[in-house]
């Protein structure tokens, strides 16, 4: 099964309507509230990516959090890319990038995550990232949400590699820095524009 772009904004709006009722019953009291906007989610994405570039295990391992089934999340990733019902006996992560050669990379859970994205193309492999455009809000400190265009440059000797990606991440709100941690990490080679 999978999702177009289209009904995953369509699923995301839903969410972010659905957030405000369901967090009064669902979500523990934050002791500091997140300041409105896109900001933060989209410096949780860059984060991930500069952490990428420099093989920073600690903040990636810092950046991303499971979900727990009863914080509403049912769903993940299957070795394919496929989405599949989430174990609702144990908290996961919905991850999934590529690898150097376009190969989906999935993980249910941060240490694999983590492991995946410090492997991208192996030990003499040099990626870097350079965005091109973002659409985010960050509408409640449970569900804030980036949809980030960039380009994934790996270099290996004279081998350069550069793949135009698009990510989806969801990310929730937490006092402790980094304050967004990304939920859902859904990273793919971009469409080719239509026109």
């Amino acid at each position: 099964m999978t999702l177009s772009l289209r009904s995953a904004a369509a699923a995301l709006c839903a969410l972010t309507a659905v957030l405000p009722f369901a967090e009064a019953r669902l979500a523990p009291p934050l002791t500091t509230a997140p300041v409105p906007g896109p900001g933060a989610v989209l410096e949780a994405a860059r984060s991930i990516m500069r952490a990428i570039e420099q093989r920073d295990r600690d903040q990636l391992q810092r950046a991303f959090e499971p979900m727990h089934d009863e914080e509403g999340f049912a769903c993940t990733f299957d070795k394919d890319g496929g989405v599949e019902a989430m174990d609702r006996a144990t908290s996961q992560l919905a991850f999934q990038d590529v690898d150097r050669d376009g190969k989906p990379i999935v993980a249910r859970d941060v240490a694999t995550a983590v492991s995946l994205l410090l492997g991208i193309g192996g030990d003499d492999v040099r990626v870097e990232h350079r965005l091109l455009g973002a659409r985010a809000n960050c509408p409640s400190g449970d569900c804030s949400w980036a949809v980030v265009d960039f380009e994934r440059t790996t270099r290996r000797g004279d081998a350069v590699v550069v793949t135009p990606m698009r990510a989806t991440l969801l990310a929730k709100y937490r006092d402790e820095a980094p304050h967004m941690r990304v939920f859902v990490w859904h990273a793919a080679p971009a469409p080719a524009p239509t026109r």
